[in-house]
């Protein structure tokens, strides 16, 4: 089944029709700037189209070759795609003609920020099987920026839920029974909440 895409305009209010020959369209991302929207739909395959807003015209569309993603991300500068699998796979493709640049195992319940400058990863499954998270890293170099003040998971549980910000300046983890924000500036557990239970 085809369908169409559309986006509107939240000053103008007017709508901006991206096209209608789509599949089941599932997910998508807009880069830092807007300019940019990814979208991840299937035909029947896992395809991704990069659409450029400002021009109003799609850029590239291919086949990202993966089973499927939960979340995907524009890197800073508009130049790398980032996707996170549910098998626990971190990708990335080229935005130049959609080339997969590398998939790796991101660990856990890798929540990705949404500028794809940060992901969580409760274990780092290519290095010592005794470092345990969970840990900020950098998806595009793999590298450990800090370790979170966070208690680690049951081997194959996850968290309800797990997000960053907009601006990358929160994590955001639920917890049975508890939810809590991290500053991933200053690396602080800077509150937890506990949930209400009926």
């Amino acid at each position: 089944t085809m369908t169409n895409l559309s986006l509107w305009d939240t000053a103008t209010r007017k709508e901006v029709r991206l096209g209608d020959d789509w599949g089941a369209m599932f997910l998508g991302a807009f880069s830092a700037d807007s300019r940019y929207l990814a979208v991840a739909f299937r035909a029947p395959e896992l395809h991704i189209a990069i659409w450029d807003l400002k021009e109003k015209r799609e850029l590239l569309r291919f086949d990202a070759k993966v089973k499927s993603v939960q979340q995907i991300a524009i890197a800073p500068g508009a130049k790398k795609l980032l996707g996170r699998t549910w098998e626990d796979e971190l990708c990335g493709w080229d935005l130049k003609d959609g080339a997969r640049l590398f998939t790796r195992r991101s660990g856990r319940f890798g929540a990705m920020s949404v500028d794809g400058t940060l992901i969580v990863q409760v274990t780092l499954p290519t290095r010592d099987k005794n470092e345990a998270g969970p840990f900020l890293c950098d998806p595009l170099t793999d590298e450990i920026k800090c370790k979170i003040a966070l208690p680690i998971p049951p081997a194959r549980q996850r968290p309800y839920g797990a997000f960053f910000s907009h601006d990358a300046r929160t994590y955001v983890q639920i917890d049975e029974g508890s939810i809590s924000l991290i500053d991933t500036r200053s690396e602080e557990h800077t509150s937890e909440l506990q949930s209400l239970r009926h």
